[in-house]
């Protein structure tokens, strides 16, 4: 069991998405994530800066960047976040979407922060591979019953998003490392240290990514084929139980059917188009 599943489960903390966006997109993620640890260790919200235990004169900085975002206040020494209410009146927690964490260290917070672009990107293509298998189905369906009674709605849908999607080609959940820096427009170090995290709490795997490249070859054809790839210093090639296949780029790989398991991640929107100024 990983650290991340061995904390404790009863405690989660729920951070608005616009709250997220607003930190991702001005530039006061590292003020959010002490929000955070601050919600999660002080649920009565009130406390002394000195019983946090951390760095005093950087708490203060983070703490003068939430007072600004309204969400707590402080005088001579003493915190006062600001009541769920007023959040939820300040974020409209009626719409949009939610994030759940379970991680209770600044340390962990920082981290899970950094990685829901990651999240939502691998969590969308798992519900766009679901959409376009049911709309797949549909279609099936409908080409060996072409007489068979659908309902309106549903027939139109499927001639909407068939306009701009393949519904014949479902890849796998995937996302290259570079793309990952990408996504978080960070440096590629950043984004090695993203995917240990999402490695160590099991929420994606980053894995070797191999596509086979022929069918039931013969062994003859494929010790040439392997030979002239390494020649000509192309991907790594291999001959297995008949079939010749090609390393590409490593991947992420989505492992929860609901990432972190604690609720949901991205609702009905994604992160991964968000960019900082």
């Amino acid at each position: 069991m990983s650290e991340f599943q061995q904390q404790n489960t009863n405690q989660t903390t729920r951070i608005h998405g616009k709250m997220y966006y607003d930190a991702f997109k001005h530039g006061w993620m590292p003020s959010l994530a002490y929000f955070v640890f601050l919600s999660v260790n002080f649920p009565h919200k009130r406390f002394k800066v000195e019983e946090t235990g951390l760095n005093t004169k950087v708490l203060y900085k983070h703490l003068s960047v939430l007072r600004e975002k309204g969400l707590l206040e402080y005088k001579n020494g003493v915190v006062s976040i600001i009541s769920n209410k007023k959040i939820i009146q300040k974020y409209h927690f009626h719409s949009g979407f939610r994030l759940f964490t379970k991680e209770n260290t600044l340390k962990g917070i920082k981290q899970f922060l950094k990685s829901v672009p990651i999240i939502s990107n691998l969590y969308r293509q798992k519900k766009m591979i679901a959409v376009k298998e049911n709309f797949r189905r549909t279609y099936a369906y409908l080409k060996q019953n072409p007489l068979a009674k659908v309902k309106v709605k549903a027939y139109k849908a499927l001639l909407k998003f068939s306009k701009d999607h393949d519904i014949h080609t479902i890849r796998p959940i995937q996302l290259s490392l570079c793309k990952a820096g990408e996504i978080l427009s960070c440096s590629k170090p950043t984004a090695v240290k993203i995917r240990k995290y999402l490695n160590n709490v099991d929420i994606a795997k980053y894995q070797r990514n191999f596509k086979l490249i022929a069918k039931q070859v013969s062994e003859e054809y494929a010790k040439q084929a392997i030979s002239h790839n390494k020649e000509n210093g192309s991907k790594f090639t291999f001959y297995n139980s008949g079939n010749l296949y090609e390393e590409h780029s490593p991947i992420f790989v989505l492992q929860l059917s609901n990432p972190l398991g604690l609720g949901s991640v991205v609702g009905n929107r994604g992160i991964s188009s968000v960019k900082k100024k």
